[in-house]
């Protein structure tokens, strides 16, 4: 024996030294049965079973842990060295003698009984589940919990015996139901279901084996269930977890009777109230936890099963009855107000949870198949007028729900404006009661995720108005979380769906009706909005409310930035005490801290809002809060948990909105504001353990997971783990530095140059951190475009100094990092950043392309043309060719973003090449020639390509840019774009097949040929250019107006050259005829009419072309007025020069083209690639 454990007589005072309250004691006998375990671990193992097995112990917990000690002498820690065949049998004889004795106590016995278990399942002992199937037989109740712990450690030998079992507790235990105890009959469900796990475990017909217990233990099990789950106590919840627990791992143990599962959860959940007892909400998390599983046997595609249909009809009856409990709406609570999991105080209310339980189900199911959506909004057609409180509150619930699992849903239903309108009519008829919590949470959903911009604003200005009215109660009522509420939903339907929503820090033009109906709705509801926001402002701040303050701030700024200059009353309003907050002596807490930063940040957002002028002096007084506080917790961070958060988020981008905004005001403190983010940029972003993956390697712990670090593959089995939060910090110091260069452009300093490209170029390669890469590059780009236009200021002293960067730090890098990226996200960026680069170099002289061309800027970079459009197009080809792979796999559950980023990256390319080819046209000729139409030619055959789009746009550049090719490809290309705009299922392509038309007309003028397709191909532009109903109300269905409208005219200018001038001549009567009197919002459609009227003046026209132009533009004189919508008389927006000019021209008076509106000069979008997915940014 070891020296140590001489100190103690016997195994038991070695046993009970392990328990003493004092640690010296305690320590001293755990040291010393380490070390007798070590020594003489057979003769230790036997000293404990002989302790267990003779009763020498004298209480329960020194029994529980001699047991707990045995298990390090099973076969999964032993030594297989120290332990013969004899020995290890004495040892398992040993410890089932101990479990058999009676007396031991219960949770001894359980611990036992695992050590067993685990012995059999790392070494093999079949003996022990015949042993086990002999108990069972025998009723004996101890051998239910041997069961349980052979199944769960993983014996092979107890799945082999499962039937056998099962019958066993069929026949002798669940048969004698009504004579057991609450407890056996728990031990016995949990039995069971283990029983279930274990069977087939490993087998091809695991599921079958599962099945087959299933068929003879799953009825009694749900039997038991019912009859004792009626309460919050674990005897009668354990059978019901268990069960949970199964419906996870095991599905196919409740296939054989999926109805009476779905009915246990609907008696447990609707009888008598069970639903708020820990017993009933399991058993309705059974049913949706099995549904989430198999969700085959409840939905089939676009139908529901009739089980589907009735547990849709359990969770709606479930959310109808039950009520959010209103002690929710008292509680004062530093976080969001829009919660849903628990009470932010820790406090787990019955009633609350029963509630979240049934919406948060409605959610999961919601998400599982589009029956199940499509059977909530038919629930909610069904409920629609109701004046039951339960009952509107569950619709809200289910509206809810659909939005955030897909909120195209709502446009298939009625239209997002029609939940708006729902979720309004529930505010105003049950204010500051839990219906109005649920449609402030449909509101903030359909919000954040669906489009309202072509939604009536009268519908969002209501909901507005109702949020406002609701809040502004309950500020005055002392219900904060509620006023919290409003003010979160009333920002976020402000927000929308945007992912920039940033300022546009162009002038707002008052008498502009071209808005959006989210604008047009805060414009309407700012006399509403702003007392709400405004006393619920001075409430939360008053009180000490620092999460309301915050929403109400958030709230502030989202009216400011939707409204404009219509805000610019309400200024005053706003801006003191804003900068008295910021002004205010500085508290120590996190909570002031982020109201503070909240604060500056809707300063901000109301000076962008207002413009420059208005903002005025107070925009350096917020600049200079925001800088105190940004030095403050650069310098101090006095929280280590919020280290860089607060100051990446928050503080800092609101110096870059000022900047923006004024980049002189912020020269002079460039220096302070680039300090952290080149910080936080250069930190050691914490990426260790690169090495070879061992078999059996330990996994992450979970402490590592809680503090952020994860672990992923580089391939070839090698693996990092990485620290997320130092990555985040990267990305987004990255995003703010190319933010910073963006805002600032030429001001910004040269000494600044070198430490920003330094923190940027290591960051694009770092490895397991795609955002960061991303994100770096694009600033990169951002810092290539600032450096350029210094040159553009100053041409001389910069050449130098801007080219040597820009090739070596700026083309070089990101071009290597487009060669060598195989992830979509930064992929796409490189691409991106490249194209961006050369655009700047392109219009690095005042006239852009034209003069840059023969400018020194121009020419250093021409030994690269080549090398560059040969990366773009070897990007190109490559990523051509994944996505085909991809179709012919069949590979339809790619990520939505994958394939968005993929998108962009054809786009990005695209604009790369147009670069090139403004740069170079004479080295690019030949090589588009050679390399570029080889890559893209095949994939104009047929408009269903996938890379259709973009092969149309590439040719359509160097038709427009490389003069050599616009009759050799002019025709072919425009027999393409023909195809597209033929194909009325291929409305996402009309835009971009309308622009390269008229690109093909355009650079064809001066050629004196017309392609015979453009005669086919003009009554399809012109029912585009004005046909309300053939495109849709967005910014897409305007796009394909504007570009349609623009290809009308090229072609009719082109037209010039046709011998039918009678053919012409009808082309432009009927565009006047049909396309007149035109909307305010059309403004490319008004520049083409101008064009058009232009065309009349032309000699080519005959005097009866010209009486028939005359006659088309007096019938438009009576037709009724499309100005109804605006407040401004048609003569307010008529061009009377234009006017006079027809009058003259046409012989008729100004009343006869009083529909001619007057356009706004803006310039025709030359990138058509609208349908496709945005630039990453």
């Amino acid at each position: 024996m070891a020296y140590e454990a001489l100190l103690f007589n016997t195994m038991d005072e070695m046993l009970y030294a392990m328990q003493e309250s004092n640690n010296e004691g305690r320590r001293a006998a755990e040291k010393a049965f380490t070390a007798y375990c070590s020594s003489n671990p057979q003769q230790c193992a036997h000293e404990l079973i002989e302790c267990l097995s003779s009763a020498k112990l004298r209480d329960a917990p020194s029994e529980t842990l001699c047991a707990v000690l045995l298990r390090r002498f099973t076969a999964r820690y032993r030594e297989s060295d120290a332990w013969n065949a004899e020995a290890i049998d004495a040892l398992r004889n040993g410890m089932c003698q101990a479990a058999s004795r009676n007396g031991l106590s219960a949770q001894a016995c359980r611990q036992l009984q695992y050590a067993m278990a685990s012995e059999a399942a790392y070494a093999g002992w079949p003996q022990l589940s015949l042993w086990a199937l002999e108990g069972i037989r025998n009723s004996q109740e101890s051998v239910l919990e041997l069961v349980t712990a052979l199944a769960t450690e993983g014996d092979s030998a107890i799945g082999e015996r499962a039937q056998e079992i099962a019958h066993g507790l069929l026949n002798h235990f669940f048969a004698k139901n009504s004579t057991i105890s609450i407890k056996q009959k728990g031990a016995v469900v949990k039995a069971a279901v283990a029983l279930a796990t274990s069977a087939g475990r490993g087998s091809k017909n695991e599921d079958q084996a599962q099945r087959q217990v299933g068929q003879v233990l799953l009825l009694p099990c749900l039997q038991v269930c019912a009859a004792i789950a009626n309460g919050d106590d674990d005897e009668r919840c354990n059978p019901l977890e268990a069960m949970l627990d199964a419906a996870v791992d095991t599905p196919g143990f409740f296939l054989v009777d999926i109805d009476a599962v779905v009915a246990l959860s609907r008696r447990c959940a609707l009888d008598s109230g069970r639903l708020e007892m820990r017993s009933g909400r399991t058993a309705f998390e059974i049913s949706v936890t099995l549904a989430e599983r198999v969700p085959e046997a409840f939905f089939n595609g676009t139908d529901s099963l009739p089980i589907g249909k009735t547990l849709i009809e359990l969770a709606l009856q479930v959310a109808a009855a039950r009520s959010s409990a209103c002690f929710w709406f008292q509680t004062k609570c530093p976080v969001a107000p829009l919660a849903d999991e628990e009470d932010d105080d820790g406090e787990r209310q019955a009633e609350f949870l029963a509630t979240v339980s049934a919406d948060t189900s409605l959610k999961r199911l919601a998400a599982l198949a589009p029956a199940a959506r499509s059977q909530m909004l038919q629930w909610v057609d069904g409920v629609c007028g109701a004046s039951e409180a339960s009952l509107v509150r569950a619709a809200l619930a289910a509206l809810h729900a659909v939005t955030l699992a897909d909120s195209s849903c709502l446009s298939e239903w009625r239209g997002s404006s029609f939940g708006l309108a729902f979720a309004t009519d529930a505010i105003r008829r049950h204010a500051s009661l839990p219906e109005a919590l649920e449609a402030c949470r449909v509101i903030s959903a359909i919000g954040a995720t669906c489009n309202l911009d072509d939604e009536s604003h009268e519908t969002i200005a209501h909901a507005l108005f109702a949020l406002a009215a609701l809040g502004q109660q309950c500020a005055t009522q002392n219900q904060p979380r509620m006023a919290g509420a409003c003010t979160a939903s009333l920002a976020l339907l402000l927000i929308g769906n945007d992912d920039d929503d940033d300022e546009n820090y162009e002038e707002y033009d008052d008498d502009d009706e071209d808005l959006s109906s989210l604008c047009r709705a805060a414009a309407a509801g700012l006399q509403a909005c702003l007392p709400l926001l405004g006393s619920a402002l001075d409430s939360a701040l008053r009180n000490g409310d620092a999460n309301l303050a915050r929403h109400c701030l958030d709230a502030v700024a989202a009216v400011a930035t939707k409204a404009g200059r219509r805000f610019e009353p309400y200024y005053t309003n706003f801006m003191p005490p804003l900068i008295m907050l910021l002004e205010a002596p500085i508290a120590s807490t996190l909570e002031a801290s982020l109201v503070r930063a909240a604060a500056a940040t809707s300063a901000a957002r109301i000076g962008a809002a207002v413009g420059r002028d208005r903002f005025g002096i107070d925009a350096n007084r917020v600049l200079q809060a925001a800088l105190c506080d940004i030095r403050r917790e650069f310098n101090e961070q006095q929280n280590d948990e919020q280290d860089g958060e607060l100051i990446l988020n928050d503080l800092v981008p609101t110096a870059m909105r000022l900047a923006r905004l004024d980049p002189d005001l912020v020269l002079p403190f460039i220096h302070e504001l680039a300090a952290p983010p080149l910080r936080f940029a250069t930190e050691q972003a914490q990426v260790w353990d690169q090495h070879i993956v061992m078999p059996g390697e330990t996994e992450l712990s979970a402490t590592q997971k809680k503090k952020g670090i994860t672990e992923f593959s580089l391939g070839d089995d090698v693996r990092i783990r990485v620290d997320l939060g130092a990555l985040w910090k990267k990305e987004k110091a990255s995003e703010l530095l190319g933010e910073l260069c963006s805002a600032m452009y030429y001001r910004l300093p040269q000494e600044l140059v070198q430490p920003i490209a330094g923190a940027l170029i290591p960051i694009i390669t770092l490895a397991g951190a795609p955002g960061a890469r991303s994100a770096a590059v694009v600033a990169l780009s951002h810092l290539c475009g600032a450096l350029v236009s210094r040159y553009r200021r100053d041409p001389v002293s910069q050449k130098s100094f801007v080219m040597e960067f820009v090739l070596s730090a700026g083309i070089n890098t990101v071009a290597g990092a487009l060669q060598s990226e195989h992830i979509a996200r930064p992929r796409a960026s490189a691409a991106q950043a490249l194209a961006a680069i050369l655009e700047h170099i392109s219009d690095a002289a005042p006239g852009g392309y034209e003069t840059a061309r023969t400018t020194p800027l121009a020419q250093d970079i021409d030994p690269i043309i080549i090398p560059l459009a040969t990366a773009l197009t070897s990007c190109a080809a490559k990523a051509l060719q994944e996505k085909e792979e991809s179709q012919q796999q069949y590979i339809d559950d790619e990520d939505d973003d994958d394939e968005a980023y993929s998108e962009a990256l054809h786009s990005n390319i695209v604009n790369g090449l147009c670069a090139l080819f403004k740069l170079a046209p004479n080295k690019m000729s030949s090589f588009f020639e050679s390399s570029i139409a080889p890559v893209y030619g095949p994939h104009l055959a047929t408009p269903d390509d996938p890379a259709y789009e973009s092969a149309l746009c590439v040719f359509a550049d160097a038709i427009q840019y490389l003069p050599s090719f616009s009759v050799v490809l002019g025709p072919g290309v425009a027999a393409a774009a023909a195809n597209a705009l033929c194909n009325d299922d291929l409305t996402h392509l009309h835009a971009t097949a309308a622009y390269v038309t008229a690109v093909i007309a355009r650079a064809l003028e001066n050629s004196g040929s017309v392609p015979p397709v453009f005669s086919h191909v003009l009554p399809i532009l012109q029912r585009l250019a004005f046909d309300n109903e053939a495109t849709e109300a967005s910014d897409a269905g305007y796009r394909i107006r504007d570009n349609a409208a623009n290809a009308v005219y090229a072609l009719a200018n082109l037209s010039v050259l046709i011998p039918n001038n009678d053919a012409r001549t009808q082309l432009i009567a009927n565009w006047i005829q049909n396309a007149l009197p035109l909307r305010r919002d059309m403004e490319e459609a008004r520049r083409a009419n101008r064009a058009l009227l232009d065309l009349c003046q032309h000699p080519v026209l005959s005097t009866h072309a010209r009486a028939k132009l005359a006659e088309s533009l007096e019938a438009t004189q009576q037709k009724p007025d499309d100005f109804n919508d605006f407040p401004d008389p048609p003569e307010a927006s008529m061009d009377q020069q234009l006017i006079e000019s027809a009058s003259l021209l046409l012989g008729i008076s100004s009343a006869g083209t009083r529909a001619i509106a007057d356009p706004k000069q803006r310039q025709l979008e030359r990138r058509p690639l609208t349908s496709m997915a945005p630039n990453v940014s």
